[in-house]
């Protein structure tokens, strides 16, 4: 239960809030306080400005339900999952983020490259407790946020200078349009399961492709994979005439569900013609098995079963190959865009046995080495 102070303070400063409000795993009073204040609230952004992300689905059927009652249920978008999986889904400028720090916590590493300085991050005193106090004092200690006001009801904090998100709001019409789409998938069955995330990454690409074409230098969770570069395609065959080769990649993998939809999206998103994506599972106790059911019919091969490790696993997926051009692909990493089509030139107009590329490493969405 919500004290009349705290919400009162996140329904004043949903109030003030010109832009994206978002409300980390909130408790239905607070979800009515903010979103009915953003209602109130003066902007040039049009309606569909408050997203509320939670990691139950049943939960968010619950606060769709009590928003419903009170008519608010258009002025919210619901999203099943952490802040992390909301910004690389929906990369949005947020003005006004309320949540426990404990929540926060998880996100700390790449939480700068969410939000923009300015960015209010609001704790209620309710869900103060030495998790949240801890967290707090290491984004202060490292300079990415600073208190700005503690009174009866919670603590704003402001995100500083350090903070470096992209700049981008969507259409009203975009936003509109994805908040329908991710509340059929989320309540289109009446089984919630205890999974906590779903998978909309085909649902929001046209929100991600406006992001793109705004940022086209942005690089990490914001663009590629999830978003394949425009072009006019590859021609019908090599510049030698000859049809574009067969290449196999295996990947193995297990346990590896925070990173391995990016990795089958960097394969698809290739628009290579002619592609064999294998990917051997050591059988995961994690969301990789429905990460691999989602994505099944893309695939040439889902092998899910115990092994031996990963050159076994690598060893297993190579034995089931097609290809000409056979290659491994981990768990955890990406193709660059338009790799495939570069080795299949590399290999047409050169007489060699291996290709070998340049290995960028990323962190938090940002380039910090190569080689």
């Amino acid at each position: 239960m919500n004290s009349s102070e705290e919400l009162e303070l996140i329904h004043e400063r949903a109030r003030q809030c010109p832009g994206i409000a978002v409300l980390i795993n909130p408790s239905i009073q607070v979800a009515i306080a903010a979103v009915s204040g953003v209602a109130q609230s003066a902007t040039i952004h049009g309606p569909t400005r408050v997203y509320v992300v939670h990691s139950s689905r049943q939960h968010l059927a619950l606060v769709y339900e009590e928003l419903n009652k009170i008519n608010l249920a258009h002025e919210a978008t619901l999203y099943h999952g952490s802040l992390t999986q909301f910004h690389r889904d929906l990369p949005l400028r947020i003005d006004l983020i309320c949540s426990d720090f404990a929540d926060l916590a998880p996100e700390a590493g790449g939480i700068r490259f969410m939000i923009n300085a300015g960015t209010e991050i609001l704790c209620l005193n309710g869900a103060a407790g030495s998790v949240d106090q801890t967290a707090a004092k290491q984004l202060v200690d490292s300079g990415i946020l600073q208190l700005d006001t503690a009174g009866p009801g919670g603590a704003v904090y402001r995100a500083t200078e350090r903070c470096h998100g992209a700049e981008f709001v969507s259409r009203a019409d975009s936003r509109i349009a994805i908040r329908s789409r991710l509340h059929e998938r989320y309540f289109l069955s009446a089984a919630y399961g205890e999974a906590t995330h779903t998978l909309v990454a085909d649902l929001t690409e046209d929100i991600r492709r406006e992001f793109s074409r705004e940022f086209p230098t942005a690089s990490g969770s914001g663009s590629w994979p999830y978003v394949a570069p425009e072009s006019g395609g590859l021609p019908l065959t090599l510049p030698s005439g000859k049809p574009w080769p067969k290449i196999s990649i295996v990947t193995a993998t297990r346990n590896q569900g925070k990173y391995i939809e990016e990795t089958i999206l960097s394969v698809l998103n290739q628009n290579y013609p002619n592609v064999e994506h294998i990917v051997i599972d050591g059988a995961s106790t994690d969301e990789t098995p429905s990460i691999l059911e989602r994505y099944r019919d893309k695939l040439a091969l889902v092998i899910s079963e115990a092994d031996n490790g990963q050159s076994h696993a690598i060893n297993k997926g190579m034995s089931k190959t097609t290809g000409e051009i056979l290659t491994w692909l981990n768990s955890d990493d990406m193709l660059a865009p338009g790799a495939l089509a570069a080795v299949a030139l590399a290999f047409d107009l050169n007489s060699v046995d291996m290709i070998s590329g340049v290995c960028r490493l990323y962190q938090d969405g940002r380039l910090i080495a190569q080689h």
